[in-house]
């Protein structure tokens, strides 16, 4: 099946009181929130290291990494770096 219109992005919070690594990757969006630091110049080899970027970054809680070269095009291995007020105000998890 198709991955949908975003899914080559990979999303997540940046949990900086979790126990566990603090990544919790949600495959195929793209959370929106305000820019801490620009993924344009900014890139990363996976979406663990972008997690790890925005756990490092003052204000950073919600981060976005661009996965596939095709899809992504100019936008791969970007890394977003952005905060919202609630990481996961709108985020429907499945478990």
């Amino acid at each position: 099946a198709p991955a949908g219109p975003d899914g080559d992005r990979v999303s997540g919070s940046a949990d900086h009181v979790e126990k566990d690594d603090g990544c919790h990757p949600l495959a195929g969006t793209e959370l929106p929130g305000q820019v801490v630091r620009w993924g344009a110049g900014h890139t990363t080899d996976s979406a663990g290291a972008c997690c790890v970027a925005c756990r490092n970054a003052t204000g950073c809680n919600t981060w976005v990494w661009c996965a596939q070269p095709r899809e992504c095009g100019a936008r791969h291995r970007q890394c977003w770096l952005k905060t919202r007020q609630d990481p996961w105000e709108d985020v429907d998890v499945m478990v």
